[in-house]
């Protein structure tokens, strides 16, 4: 089992236990494989949706995540601190009638790197709603 703990800008946004962890690179022609861990720059999240970059591996272009192994202390530490569950919930029927309609369900992970994002903007915003009033009211 592996353990990962997946950050942004220096935050910790989720962490995930990996049973078979399926490492991947880049080739030569831009084409993301599979590979050993020896040669891996990525590793896939448990869904298999998203690629994260390993720390302290080559970069890989597109990826904004960063996946860095811990102990199982410290994985069961964060989980209890993130407040998420250790494993994957089974997912609840759903009632006839009551389907989403096509609506795309966010991760854990992929709202908490919003959240980030998100709050990166608002502060942008901020800095120029101030600067403007400084202008006008000078």
């Amino acid at each position: 089992m592996l353990y990962i703990k997946i950050m942004k800008n220096d935050t910790v946004i989720a962490v995930e236990a990996h049973p078979k962890p399926v490492y991947v690179h880049k080739q030569p022609n831009g084409t993301v494989v599979a590979c050993s861990e020896r040669k891996a720059q990525g590793i896939l999240s448990v869904d298999v949706s998203v690629i994260y970059q390993l720390e302290g591996k080559e970069p890989l272009e597109g990826t904004t995540l960063t996946a860095t192994p811990i102990t199982t202390a410290e994985y069961l530490s964060l989980v209890e601190s993130l407040d998420e569950p250790p494993e994957e919930a089974p997912e609840e029927p759903t009632e006839p009638g009551t389907e989403d309609a096509g609506e795309k369900v966010m991760t854990t992970t992929q709202m908490r790197e919003r959240i980030l994002d998100l709050e990166t903007s608002n502060a942008f915003l901020e800095e120029c709603v101030l600067e403007m009033s400084t202008i006008v009211y000078a």
